[in-house]
């Protein structure tokens, strides 16, 4: 809420989220020091500001968000500030009638209509960008762990023929490689001789 003079007012909440359908006291408050007869109170005015949230918010990052918000997407209300007993009670009635016509514009108007479906889609699509979104992380996650699994089996591999050479192995079929050479040179040379 915003006042023509904010150094006479104190208004509290200042900034605030109001749930559908909820209802919300803001209270305001004329600083002792401005409350003498001379003082035009009746030509002070009060600008509500509002606009549709899509997302929650906490009441600290209020702040931030009334700094980043773009005016296309705001909407005003002006309150006028009236003094007297009689009044007071017409003034209170006149804003819970424009409370009651504010609610009643808000669901009719086309535009804001618009702006929920568009928000409920944007919904729609991160809510599906995200479970795709796991589903990826998980067939990374699978594929990271059968890689591992691989290089964790190569690794056993090379350090068992690093501990344990197939020298038994390789003596046992080097003498069978030579023993099959010599039979060989034998026939090779017996084949010579009859020549």
């Amino acid at each position: 809420i915003k006042t023509t003079s904010p150094d006479k007012f104190r208004v509290k909440p200042g900034c605030s989220i109001l749930h559908p359908g909820a209802s919300a006291t803001i209270s305001v408050y004329l600083l002792k020091a401005y409350c003498t007869p001379t003082s035009d109170i009746n030509k002070e005015k009060f600008l509500i500001i509002w606009t549709l949230i899509g997302h929650d918010l906490k009441q600290a990052q209020l702040v931030e968000f009334w700094k980043t918000v773009p005016n296309s997407v705001l909407y005003e209300h002006r309150l006028k500030c009236v003094l007297g007993n009689k009044s007071t009670s017409v003034t209170s009635i006149n804003q819970s009638n424009e409370t009651n016509s504010l609610r009643l514009s808000i669901s009719s108007d086309p535009s804001i209509v618009e702006m929920q479906n568009i928000l409920k889609d944007s919904i729609e699509l991160q809510k599906t960008s995200m479970m795709q979104t796991s589903r990826e992380l998980k067939h990374i996650r699978y594929f990271l762990l059968m890689t591992f699994a691989l290089l964790f089996l190569i690794l056993l591999w090379d350090v068992y023929k690093f501990f344990f050479p197939f020298s038994s192995l390789s003596s046992s079929s080097l003498s069978a490689k030579s023993d099959l050479f010599y039979a060989y040179g034998a026939i090779h040379r017996k084949k010579e001789k009859t020549r």
